[in-house]
């Protein structure tokens, strides 16, 4: 959390798996928000190839107001 500096691991995902991305935090106003942009997308087995993948452009914020209604 921001407010506190400890780190969070929230049960948050896409409907498709993504690898490769890039991400920045932004002192956004009224609080703070995760931007993702591009990376590899695809379906596969744990532990599998990810061969199997498309580049993506797309970009997706988080809103971090506090662990339990963090959303995309």
């Amino acid at each position: 959390m921001i407010e506190t500096d400890t780190w969070v691991d929230p049960e948050l995902s896409h409907e498709v798996p993504r690898w490769y991305h890039t991400g920045i935090m932004v002192p956004a106003i009224p609080k703070w928000k995760y931007f993702t942009f591009g990376g590899s997308v695809g379906n596969f087995e744990d532990g599998g190839n990810r061969t199997v993948s498309k580049m993506s452009d797309e970009c997706y914020f988080l809103d971090i107001e506090n662990e339990k209604s963090m959303n995309w």
